[in-house]
């Protein structure tokens, strides 16, 4: 299991479609050279959650809609992958 535990840092606008906006991660800067990827899991009201993967600490998201978004996110380093975190976004 990864000895990093990941935090939600925030959420800003991104340009293109109306309610597109990044999601990143804080890793404190003395462990983010460790993480060797990122993996997010978005729930969106239509159909299955959708899964972000890559080695940025940033994803960007098309949430289609306003609403509240249950959000889940894990790093992997060395030695594996971390337990999920789970937290919402509220999208205006």
């Amino acid at each position: 299991m990864a000895r990093i535990a990941p935090v939600f840092g925030w959420i800003t606008p991104a340009s293109g479609p109306a309610y597109r906006y990044y999601l990143t991660a804080n890793i404190p800067p003395n462990q983010s050279a460790f993480v060797i990827d990122y993996e997010w899991e978005v729930t969106l009201p239509y159909g299955p959650p959708q899964l972000f993967y890559g080695e940025t600490t940033s994803m960007p998201v098309d949430f289609g809609n306003p609403g509240t978004f249950p959000v889940r996110l894990r790093v992997r380093d060395g030695c594996g992958w971390s337990k999920w975190i789970s937290f919402s976004v509220n999208i205006y």
